[in-house]
């Protein structure tokens, strides 16, 4: 198996999961065909200069996107994997518990 991507942004800041990144790049599709690279450019073309919330990391270090495109051709909700040096983080979110945690919120403080 190929040696996961560093979780590191394009200036070499630390990411995890529930980051809020925005994404500076599109990945290289040139070994895509088809339909499904004209899909995928599409929607990497939309995602350049927005900000978005990294879901996961996967075993081979793509960050994990998920996010909604609400008009044109390519409306529709949308996950997509990419890769960290094509992001640059912004924050992390306040409250938030990355999936796949082990933090758990206990009844008690979502009754608070």
């Amino acid at each position: 198996m190929a040696r996961p991507l560093p979780q590191v942004d394009i200036t070499g800041v630390s990411l995890s999961a529930g980051d809020l990144v925005r994404i500076v790049g599109a990945p290289d599709l040139s070994e895509m065909s088809g339909e499904s690279r004209t899909e995928s450019e599409a929607v990497f073309g939309y995602l350049i200069g927005k900000y978005k919330i990294i879901r996961e990391f996967d075993p081979l270090g793509l960050a994990w996107l998920e996010f909604t495109i609400k008009s044109g051709p390519n409306a529709g909700w949308h996950s997509v994997g990419i890769e960290p040096s094509l992001l640059r983080r912004r924050r992390r979110i306040a409250g938030t518990i990355a999936p796949n945690s082990s933090l758990k919120r206990t009844n008690q403080s979502l009754r608070d």
